[in-house]
C-alpha cells in the first residue's frame, strides 16, 4: 500500500496506529531510563533537600511549641528546660566524638578495599602479566600468562564485593547504633554495590577466553596478538577497575555525611535554644517577637517544601502514560 500510495489499504492495514505504539512505547522505555538516571543525579539530590527541610521544619515546630508554652511559665519551669537543655548539648557532643571514632573505625576497615583497588597494585598485576607474555615463547606460554592475568583480577573483584558487604553491614550498625542511642532520625545512604562491575569483569573474562582459544592466536604472530590482547582486553580492564577505585573513595567519603549533617544540626539546634532560654530567663519581653520569627521561618520553610514537592512531580511526570483502557491497533494481515 505504501509502494502504490493506496491510502485506503494503508488505512485498512492498521500500519500507522501499530507505528504510533511502537513509538510510543519506545518513549515510554526512554522515559524509564530517564527516570532512572534522575534518581541516580537530581532526584537523589531532590530527596535529600527534602529530608534536610522535614528535619528543620520539625525542629522549628519543637522550638516553636517549647516558645509558646514559655509565655505562662514561671522563672523555676524555665530553669528546669534550661538544666535539660544544656543536659541534650551535652548528649550531642558525646554524639559527636563518637562520630568521629565511627569514621576513623569505618576508614580503618577500608583499607583492605583500598589496598586491592590501588592504582599501582593494579599496575603492577598487569606489568607481571605482560612480562610473562613477552617471555613466552609459545602460543600456551601466551594463553596461559592471559589467563592467570584475569583470574587475579577476577578474584580481586570478588574479594572487592566480599568487603563491600562487610562495610554495607559496618555502616548499617553504625546507623542504628545512633538512631538508638541519640534518637536520630536518619536512614543510612545507599550502599557500594559493585555489582555491575563484577558483571563487566566476568563478560571481559569470557572475551579472553574465547580470545585464547581463537585461531588468532597461532595465525598472528607473537607480538599481534600481545598487542591486540593489550588493547582490546588489558586496557578496558584497567579502565573498569579505575572506574570501581572513583565510586567506592565517592561511597567512602559521602557515606556518613547524612549522619554528619544531622548530629551538626542537632548539635546546633541544642545551642541555639539554650541560647533563646538564656535571654527568655533575662528577660521575657523578647518572648513574642521571637515566637513570630520562628512562625515566619516555619512558613518560608514549608513555601521551599511546597516548592521541592512540585519539582518531584515534575521530574516524575510521565506525558506519555497510555491512558486506562485504550484500545490497543489491530494487526491486519492480507493475502
Amino acid at each position: 500500500a505504501k509502494r502504490e500510495a493506496d491510502e485506503s489499504r494503508l488505512r485498512s492495514s492498521g500500519l500507522a496506529a501499530l507505528e504510533s505504539r511502537l513509538a510510543t512505547a519506545a518513549m515510554q522505555t526512554r522515559h524509564r531510563q530517564l527516570i532512572a538516571a534522575i534518581e541516580g543525579g537530581a532526584g537523589g539530590l531532590l530527596e535529600d533537600n527534602r529530608s534536610q527541610l522535614g528535619r528543620r521544619m520539625k525542629a522549628l515546630k519543637t522550638q516553636l511549641e517549647e516558645m509558646e508554652g514559655l509565655r505562662d511559665k514561671t522563672r523555676e519551669v524555665i530553669a528546669d528546660l534550661l538544666e535539660a537543655t544544656r543536659i541534650e548539648q551535652e548528649q550531642y557532643l558525646k554524639g559527636v566524638q563518637q562520630f568521629q571514632r565511627s569514621r576513623e573505625q569505618l576508614l580503618d576497615e577500608t583499607k583492605a578495599c583500598r589496598a586491592l583497588l590501588d592504582e599501582q597494585s593494579i599496575g603492577a598485576s598487569i606489568e607481571r602479566a605482560r612480562t610473562a607474555l613477552t617471555r613466552s615463547r609459545t602460543t600456551l606460554g601466551l594463553s596461559r600468562a592471559m589467563k592467570d592475568l584475569f583470574d587475579e583480577l577476577r578474584a580481586t573483584m570478588q574479594s572487592i564485593a566480599t568487603d563491600s558487604e562487610r562495610l554495607r553491614k559496618l555502616v548499617r550498625v553504625t546507623y542504628q547504633g545512633y538512631c538508638d542511642d541519640f534518637g536520630l532520625e536518619v536512614q543510612a545512604p545507599k550502599v557500594f554495590l559493585p555489582m555491575n562491575y563484577r558483571v563487566e569483569i566476568e563478560l571481559l573474562y569470557q572475551e579472553v577466553e574465547s580470545f585464547r582459544h581463537s585461531s588468532t592466536m597461532v595465525t598472528l604472530p607473537r607480538g599481534a596478538v600481545i598487542r591486540r590482547f593489550d588493547e582490546q582486553m588489558v586496557s578496558r580492564a584497567r579502565v573498569l577497575f579505575d572506574q570501581l577505585r572513583q565510586a567506592f573513595d565517592g561511597w567512602i567519603r559521602d557515606t556518613l555525611q547524612p549522619l554528619a549533617e544531622v548530629i551538626d544540626a542537632r548539635k546546633a539546634s541544642a545551642e541555639k535554644r539554650l541560647e533563646k532560654l538564656q535571654r527568655v530567663e533575662q528577660s521575657k519581653e523578647t518572648l513574642q517577637e521571637r515566637i513570630e520569627d520562628l512562625k515566619s521561618g516555619y512558613l518560608t520553610l514549608a513555601k521551599e517544601l511546597t516548592a521541592l514537592r512540585n519539582m518531584h512531580n515534575a521530574l516524575y511526570h510521565d506525558p506519555l502514560r497510555v491512558p486506562e483502557g485504550a484500545a490497543r491497533p489491530r494487526l491486519v494481515i492480507r493475502g
